[in-house]
């Protein structure tokens, strides 16, 4: 099944804030979206796979991630079912500097998380709250 995620970095909602110091500016775009789509298997097991893009002013100017998830669900009723997430994510920043274009990094790290999906006819919602530990750490 093939959809659009879209959702906001924590991360960058909170150094937002911090940019006073001169830490770091998203400049107010901390969206991500983008493609995903998800292999189900029997038993509430699955494989995501999404690339997520977000626009990001410094030090990067873009980003794109590629989670790639086992996903696991517990059903509970037939409308509403929670699920756990785990897996790989690759991301690959390309740096831009001032007036020059810098060298891209691709830094790959650990992807847990969680949330609900919530079925309402055709439509399907899915808050759901991941943690990134990336390889910079």
């Amino acid at each position: 099944m093939g959809v659009v995620k879209a959702g906001v970095s924590a991360r960058d909602l909170a150094m937002s804030s911090y940019h006073n110091t001169g830490a770091f500016a998203t400049g107010g775009r901390s969206s991500v979206i983008g493609p995903s789509v998800e292999l189900r298997f029997p038993f509430g097991l699955g494989i995501e796979v999404d690339a997520l893009y977000r626009h990001v002013n410094h030090p990067s100017g873009s980003a794109w991630e590629i989670p790639i998830l086992a996903k696991f669900r517990v059903p509970v009723r037939e409308s509403v079912t929670p699920y756990v997430v785990g897996g790989g994510s690759f991301q690959r920043n390309n740096r831009l500097r001032a007036f020059q274009v810098g060298p891209s990094e691709t830094v790959s790290g650990l992807v847990f998380g969680g949330g609900v999906e919530a079925k309402m006819g055709i439509i399907r919602l899915a808050p759901e709250i991941r943690y990134t530990l990336d390889g910079r750490l």
